[in-house]
Formats: C-alpha cells, structure tokens, sequence
C-alpha cells in the first residue's frame, strides 16, 4: 500500500512539530508500507540526513512557498505540486497533517480529482483555535475565521476520516461542522517508545553532564520543566517560583530545573517573585533523548498551562518518564483532568496548593505518576496503530 504524507514541517528540519509526523512516518516504514512525502521547502534538507528510521522513506518532494504570498497563494503552490505527486506516484492513500494550514485544500483535490482515500490530521486547530480569547475575537481575526470557515468546511466533508489531539478539539469540530461530525477522530500524540529504544550510552553521558550542573545534586529537590516553562501562564509561572521561594526555607536544596531555551521573561520573573536565581538552572537547547534522560533525575516534572482544550505533547514525555507530575494553572482543563487522574499527579491553582503538594512528594517520597501498565497505554505506537486503521483502504 503507498501512502503519500503531506506535511509542511518534516525531518531532518527539527522542531516539536515533526515529532508526530516522523514517528508515524517510521511506524508505516516498519509495516512495510510505501512512503513518500511532500513538504516544505527547508535549507536543513540539503545536507542533513534524515534521522535513523525514516531512510527507506521512497520520495521526498519539496514545495517552494513564497511566504509573502497570502493564504490562496501558498495554498495553490502545494496544489500544484500535490498534483503532479498524485499522477506520478498513484498512492493508496494520502495522508495530510497540519499546521500550516494551505494544505487543507488538498482534500479536496485528493477526492474530488484523483478519489483517493485521504484522512485530515489537525496537531492544532485552525479556524476554532482559541488560544486567546482577546486575540480569536478581534475583528481582523473574526473577518478571515469567516473567510475560512467554508474552505475547512468542505475539506471535512471531502475527508474520509479527520483526526485530532484532544477531546476537547473534536467536539468544537463536530459542534462547528455537524454534517462531519462521524468522521471526527481522536489520536494522541503519547511518547514515543521507539525512539527512546534509541537512547544510548552518549545520550546519558550527556545528561550526566548537564546534570552535574546542580550543587549538591545527589540532595537536591528538583522541580523540572522540559520545553515552555511559563509560555502559557505567566501569572502562574509567578504562583509556582512564588511558592518555590517560600519551599527553599525548608528544603534550602531545592532548585527549578528547566531543560530548554530560556524563556526572556524568566529573570524578570524571579525579580517580582524574589525567587533567589543561583536556585533556577537552565540547560538552555537540549537534544530530545538526552533532555528526557535529565527529566528520570528528577523529583518532579511541572506543566504550567491554563488552555481549556489543548493537551499539548509534554504530558506524554512526562507520563514515559513516569515521576510525580504538578500541574500550575487554571482548572478544570483536559490537561489537568489528565493530570488529576493519576495517582501521582497533582493540580494546583494557587500558592498554597503548590506547596503542600511538593511537601507531600518529598516527605511521602513518592516516585512515580502511575503504573507502569499504565503508561504502555499512551505510547506512540499505540496512537499510530490507530492511525494505521484508518489509513487503510476498503478492499
């Protein structure tokens, strides 16, 4: 069976917005499937080799996009190209994932031209994407969602299956497009097993490294953070360092540990709160492998996020590393609903709430967010598994 992936950002090109794509892309490989890919055109891709298990991938065809060109435009560059794809390599089914989002109209294309098979991927919403209330409401916002709305309405119904990440999302899309709403799907990210597999002696070398960071490692409290620290709540990110300062009177160890870019509202966070900075550790860009390898050293992994329906990826890491999580935001959320729902997951909205619950960690000595049967449940290869389903073509 050939399927054609289409999807703007793809290996080697390194972001969180591959990681989907690519471990689907290496599960299909694995089965024995045919695929080919059709992406953007990106400077990485000329000397860069495609990381290992994607490398039996049979095409990858490249679209150059004009960025100053408005929606329609770059749309008709992908169509163009998804065309000529379409009659030279026949595939089965076509696979399409986004953002961006010109490549929705593809699934019309697909069906209404050549009746193939296609299934929409939504990683983030498009029109109902609501991650501020302020910024989905101004009225330039409004006038394009309206200009939009028909575009996305027809992909759905050219679609033969729409997936998306989180409950949350597919019930806006069923409410939003009611006559699509039986092809409406939910596949998690979840973590991925396979790639972990891959984790070696160097990875955990490298981790040591950068762990060696923090004084007096082997008695500290760590509160880690992997990715966006306070990106999604600033004020709670203010509730958290807050309630970390009054903490480190009674644990003077304790330090918040984040693996990633720091973030440039994080000194000015710490001035406001007082949070003492010798106490903050930054590992700055960190390989994937090797950032999960520092978060298994840790007493406890943070999210800090306030969006009613996103889950986001980091819960899936953090759920394969399997220590306590606390989650620091608003509730209730799909996020913290997932997080309360492990025994060794925690949610708080305020200072006081923080505190008692790393208190609780550190003396009760917990270890673990959950079972170790539980966390099989939200690996990648069982969301990709699910995938797999609705890719294949009726006979």
């Amino acid at each position: 069976m050939k399927i054609l992936i289409v999807a703007t950002y793809f290996p080697p090109y390194a972001s969180v917005a591959v990681v989907r794509v690519s471990s689907l892309a290496r599960y299909l490989l694995d089965k024995g499937y045919t695929v080919s890919v059709l992406t953007k055109k990106m400077p990485e891709r000329k000397n860069t080799p495609l990381p290992l298990g994607l490398e039996k991938i049979e095409s990858i065809t490249e679209v150059s996009v004009n960025e100053n060109d408005k929606f329609f435009g770059r749309s008709n560059s992908y169509a163009e190209v998804f065309r000529s794809c379409m009659k030279s390599q026949k595939p089965d089914c076509v696979f399409i994932t986004c953002g961006t989002y010109e490549t929705v109209p593809l699934c019309r294309i697909c069906k209404d031209e050549f009746n193939t098979r296609v299934v929409l991927d939504y990683r983030d919403l498009w029109i109902f994407d609501m991650r501020s209330k302020k910024e989905f409401f101004r009225p330039s916002e409004l006038i394009k969602k309206i200009m939009f709305y028909s575009t996305e309405k027809k992909a759905l119904a050219s679609a033969d299956a729409v997936v998306t990440v989180t409950d949350g999302w597919a019930d806006i899309l069923r409410k939003a497009y009611p006559k699509s709403r039986d092809k409406i799907h939910v596949i998690y990210n979840g973590y991925d097993d396979l790639l972990f597999s891959q984790i070696n002696e160097n990875d955990r070398k490298e981790a040591e490294k950068l762990l060696s960071n923090i004084p007096d490692r082997e008695n500290a409290v760590i509160l880690a953070s992997f990715g966006k620290l306070v990106y999604y709540s600033y004020e709670h990110g203010k509730v958290l360092f807050s309630a970390a300062k009054k903490l480190i009177e009674k644990y003077p160890k304790l330090v918040i540990l984040h693996v990633g870019q720091k973030e440039d509202n994080i000194e000015r966070l710490m001035q406001e709160t007082g949070f003492p900075s010798d106490h903050f550790i930054c590992t700055g860009f960190c390989p994937y492998q090797i950032g999960m390898e520092i978060l298994k050293s840790a007493d406890m992994n943070l999210l800090i996020d306030i969006r009613k329906q996103a889950i986001g990826t980091k819960i899936y890491d953090y759920i394969y590393v399997n220590r306590p999580v606390l989650y620091c935001g608003t509730k209730p959320t799909y996020l913290s609903d997932l997080v309360s729902g492990f025994k060794g997951g925690y949610v708080c909205t305020d200072e006081e709430q923080v505190i008692k619950a790393v208190t609780g960690i550190i003396n009760d000595r917990k270890k673990t967010l959950t079972d170790e049967a539980d966390t099989k449940t939200y690996s990648r290869t069982i969301q990709n598994r699910r995938m797999e389903e609705l890719l294949k073509v009726n006979d």
